[in-house]
């Protein structure tokens, strides 16, 4: 209370001032970062929290803590890891101190590739919801965060594959749900697919390495005005000259075509006559190494060389079955002791077909972001994908996409004329699917995706399936892999095919495992299966003692790869310091 003079009593009694402290900017300042501080432990207490992952179970979908490298044959880019789960095929158990000095290049597996003055590279940072599995259940092939089941202060990020419930299995590569097979949508192999060859990486400058797509017919120079394919670094190009040939060849299709039907005399192939279609092959073929067995025929081994002196090499010859075998791809250094030391023209020209037919290999479940020397050995991969731009003329044009598992062969016919993609097994006269497809106008291209993973056909244009996929038959084991497992072609107009890539699936390899191998596993009422996409060194349900993860277990589900970074130099003088840089590009959300 404020005491005035009798004087001013009838005046009007002025207002008492009021000093307000700390309504100035520094108070301001505090109380906004307070409150973000407050915000921000909410959000990550109810909504969202970021997860970085230090090892590379989930690569190549999520990195852990890696080098990036360039390989110095085609310029392919991969990530190469430095840590790891623990006892991950005894390498160090999450340790980012684990570095090997070379690497085998995934694309053209180039070997040796120096990593010794390749900076480290942090792992991907993961954006979680939290809220994500409150009121939804987990759905199968979801990449979740959950407490690890047998060390729940851990935190994992891994695939779930088995839901509560179920009886879990993995035989053969695939995973197998209540004895059926666990087929993956379209839409989910692609963020698992695992590059195997990109074209536009191949390796131009190295004359040792064998380009992978091969011409059937030979290819024809750029001015060529014969019927057939060119090639150039990105593109193969195929010319179709003489007037009539497509209409010929074509097989004639009924009204109901749709209905899967056809009006061509019984035994008679709906597709194209092969030897009218004009073939771009890929072959797997590979530098070095491999477990593959090769085998030529020779009559009999030559009388003047002793096979108790040749170098160790795994070469073999049955003169009960006259064949001359060798394991992986035969050694150079073992061909000139073979040709130093024998005359038989014979034998030397056997040698050189088994040499040139060793190189093509299967293809493995090879990952070029694991250590080769601690990898286990590779297993075949049959599940393949091709993906490439497509380009044909709208009036006339005929092209062909055939992917075999080493007993069968589908082929993808694309027509213009009919506009319509018809799938076929190989010596059936009947479509198995019909879908339509308008070609691409002049000068455009349309992205063909055709995966056969998971013992299905499924084909998408621009991103869109076609029809639904085709179930196929499951291949009996100890069936031999392919090594051109696809191949494309043309029968009519101007055909151009750009970029082709191929992708092979996960294979979930069996060695160290304890649970779902030997017999399925029933899940709990609660539980839920996990997998890494990088099978070879993951550890998850597999080998862990509880292999189910419980409901309660789980954290929530990634959303966001944000804030990555690459490593950078910088170099003032004779100083250098490395440091984090923003890599925009791996920035990207997560299905």
């Amino acid at each position: 209370m404020f005491q005035t003079s009798t004087h001013d009593r009838n005046r009007r009694s002025p207002q008492p001032m009021v000093t307000t402290f700390g309504h100035g900017p520094l108070r301001t300042t505090v109380e906004c970062v307070v409150a973000l501080l407050l915000a921000v432990l909410l959000f990550r207490t109810f909504a969202a929290e970021g997860f970085m992952i230090s090892t590379g179970s989930m690569a190549p979908t999520l990195l852990g803590f890696h080098k990036r490298v360039a390989c110095p044959k085609c310029g392919e880019l991969f990530a190469y890891g430095t840590a790891w789960d623990e006892s991950a095929n005894h390498l160090a158990a999450s340790s980012s101190e684990f570095e090997v000095e070379q690497s085998i290049c995934p694309n053209c597996s180039q070997q040796g590739i120096d990593l010794s003055h390749v900076p480290r590279n942090h792992g991907d940072q993961l954006l979680v919801n939290k809220q994500a599995y409150l009121w939804n259940s987990p759905q199968r092939w979801e990449i979740a965060v959950f407490r690890n089941p047998n060390l729940p202060t851990e935190a994992y990020v891994k695939r779930i594959v088995g839901l509560p419930g179920e009886a879990v299995s993995i035989r053969h590569g695939d995973l197998w749900i209540n004895g059926e097979i666990a087929r993956k949508p379209l839409a989910v192999q692609r963020t698992i697919w695992i590059p195997v060859y990109h074209q536009e990486h191949r390796a131009t400058h190295d004359n040792s390495f064998q380009d992978r797509w091969v011409s059937t017919d030979g290819w024809l120079e750029p001015t060529s005005n014969l019927r057939g394919w060119r090639s150039s670094p990105t593109t193969f190009l195929f010319r179709e000259l003489t007037a009539g040939v497509a209409t010929e060849a074509l097989p004639a299709v009924s009204s109901d075509s749709e209905q899967n039907t056809t009006s061509q005399p019984a035994g008679q192939t709906a597709v194209a006559a092969e030897s009218s279609i004009s073939w771009i092959e890929y072959q797997h073929w590979v530098r070095s190494g491999g477990t593959h067995i090769t085998t030529v025929t020779l009559e009999e081994w030559p009388s003047d060389l002793q096979l108790a002196t040749l170098p160790p090499s795994g070469l073999k010859y049955d003169s009960k079955t006259k064949k001359l075998s060798c394991f992986g791809v035969l050694p150079d250094d073992v061909v000139s002791f073979l040709r130093t030391n024998s005359q038989n023209l014979v034998f030397l020209q056997a040698i050189d077909k088994l040499k040139a037919a060793s190189h093509l290999a299967p293809i493995t479940d090879h990952y070029g972001y694991n250590p080769a020397a601690n990898s286990m050995e590779p297993n075949s991969v049959r599940d393949i994908a091709f993906v490439g731009e497509l380009s044909l003329p709208q009036e006339q044009g005929h092209f062909f996409i055939q992917l075999t598992d080493g007993l069968e062969r589908y082929t993808l016919d694309f027509d213009s004329q009919r506009e319509s993609v018809r799938l076929f097994l190989e010596g059936t006269d009947r479509p198995l699917r019909v879908g339509p497809w308008s070609p691409p106008e002049r000068g455009q291209s349309v992205r063909i995706e055709a995966s056969k993973i998971d013992r299905q056909m499924a084909l998408a244009i621009d991103g869109h399936e076609v029809f639904p996929a085709w179930p196929i038959a499951a291949v009996p084991p100890g069936a031999e892999s392919p090594r051109s497992p696809v191949r494309f072609g043309a029968l009519s107009g101007t055909v151009r095919i750009s970029n082709p890539t191929l992708y092979r699936d996960v294979f979930y390899t069996f060695q160290r495992s304890r649970h779902a191998v030997n017999r399925p596993y029933p899940l709990g009422p609660e539980e839920f299966f996990v997998l890494g996409d990088n099978s070879p060194v993951s550890h998850d349900s597999r080998q862990w003692e509880k292999p189910g993860v419980h409901r309660k277990l789980l954290v929530g589900k990634p959303f966001l790869v944000h804030l990555p970074s690459q490593p950078g130099r910088l170099k003032i003088g004779d100083h250098e310091w490395l440091l984090r840089l923003p890599d925009f590009d791996r920035v990207r959300f997560l299905r």
